[in-house]
């Protein structure tokens, strides 16, 4: 679950970067920034924006519940060489 969580966050990177380049590509401002905020501002740019923080969201999860059980993982093989 954590190799899938990781693989949809750089799917996620990946479209809101296509998102932003082609209206940037497209743009008739004058100035690379002007480009960029013409490109950010456009609807379809904010929800792949939503999308990607979903993405993140879910591999961090993930990843937490991964250490979290190999922290078990290893607890209780420090207390069986304990005993």
């Amino acid at each position: 679950f954590v190799a899938a969580s990781r693989a949809a966050r750089i799917r996620a990177e990946f479209n809101r970067e296509c998102k932003l380049a082609m209206p940037m590509l497209r743009s008739s401002e004058s100035s690379p920034e002007m480009h960029r905020a013409w490109a950010i501002a456009r609807v379809d740019y904010a929800a792949v924006c939503e999308q990607e923080a979903q993405a993140v969201e879910a591999d961090e999860w993930n990843r937490a519940k991964m250490n979290n059980a190999q922290l078990i993982l290893e607890t209780w093989k420090t207390e069986k060489i304990a005993d």
